[in-house]
């Protein structure tokens, strides 16, 4: 079986999630994932870099914890270490140094991967919105043939 790569936004995401859990803007992992609306065991396997981060819970936590979602979907930096401590030296969460965070440059993917990430996130989008016109749609049709007789 191949093994799984992570995308750049999955390392990134994991990195300021611990960052806010040792800063105590968190007081559990299990309370984080009650917030977004994540299983524990799922964000277990994003620790364990068998899946990636669902782009809604992206889109919670940046907006329950304030993180500027840039520094998940900016292009790979050439120091992408001291991008995101930079990052992390500005959270408004200053009780420790964000070299005490675990993070590994040589994880790191080229621009093409964040890229096509962000397409791919564009496209699951897209199709959510989609999806909801088609219910919409079917709504109204059904509510026309139960109050037209």
């Amino acid at each position: 079986m191949q093994n799984f790569n992570q995308n750049i936004i999955t390392k990134r995401f994991v990195v300021i999630l611990k960052y806010l859990k040792l800063n105590k803007s968190i007081k559990s992992f299990s309370e984080f994932c009650r917030n977004v609306g994540l299983l524990p065991q799922s964000l277990n396997e994003i620790f364990k870099q068998k899946r990636d981060v669902p782009i809604l819970v992206i889109h919670k936590m940046v907006i329950i914890y304030k993180i500027d979602p840039n520094i998940l979907f900016k292009e790979k930096q050439k120091d992408e270490k001291t991008f995101i401590n930079n990052y992390i030296q500005n959270l408004d969460i200053n009780t420790k140094s964000p070299e005490d965070v675990i993070f590994n440059e040589s994880d790191m993917y080229i621009k093409d991967d964040i890229i096509e990430a962000k397409e791919e996130v564009i496209r699951a989008l897209k199709q959510t919105v989609n999806l909801q016109r088609e219910i919409i749609e079917n709504v109204k049709t059904i509510y026309e043939k139960i109050y037209k007789k």
